[in-house]
């Protein structure tokens, strides 16, 4: 919840909550709400183009996760992604899946989630994150089957693709 208090900071499930609680009739839910929102506002006021304090926020999901701390780095891209509308976060949230770090395994919304990563936001570490998955050996990620052949597609696409943002990193990964 959003407070932590020992537990994992999630202001996604703390605004659910909160929400509940109000159309529950709740006036400090109302109260809350609004202080939530808030710190929302004033943390994207410090984030010009997705910087300054909301990538401190998804550097730390990414430190967490380097520390074995799934679930708080999991709260963390979700927050990320759901609650200040960033996108960095899709990519760790695919992994976490596909891994079963942090949430049940869940390879086809991994594979689902690198596909948006590639496809829409048109980032070239998302094909790369596919091939990774189709360049593993039968078994590490089912149902998802090795395939040389969709692996090095994947790869090809990720350093040429034409719809590739221009500033993403083109080159395999």
């Amino acid at each position: 919840s959003e407070g932590g208090n020992g537990k994992v900071q999630w202001y996604a499930m703390a605004q659910a909550c909160y929400e509940e609680a109000k159309n529950a009739g709740s006036a400090e839910a109302d109260a809350a709400l609004s202080a939530l929102e808030q710190r929302k506002a004033q943390m994207l006021a410090k984030s010009p183009n997705g910087q300054g304090e909301l990538f401190a926020f998804y550097r730390a999901g990414v430190t967490a996760g380097q520390a074995g701390e799934y679930e708080k780095a999991y709260a963390i891209f979700y927050d990320d992604v759901f609650f200040f509308g960033d996108t960095k976060g899709i990519a760790d949230i695919a992994g976490l899946y596909l891994k079963g770090k942090g949430v049940a395994q869940d390879v086809e919304k991994a594979i689902a989630l690198y596909e948006y990563v590639a496809k829409v936001l048109k980032s070239g570490n998302g094909y790369s994150a596919l091939a990774k998955v189709y360049e593993a050996p039968d078994g590490t990620y089912p149902p998802a089957a090795h395939s040389t052949d969709t692996a090095l597609e994947y790869y090809r696409l990720s350093f040429e693709g034409e719809d590739l943002r221009s500033a993403d990193f083109k080159g395999p990964r």
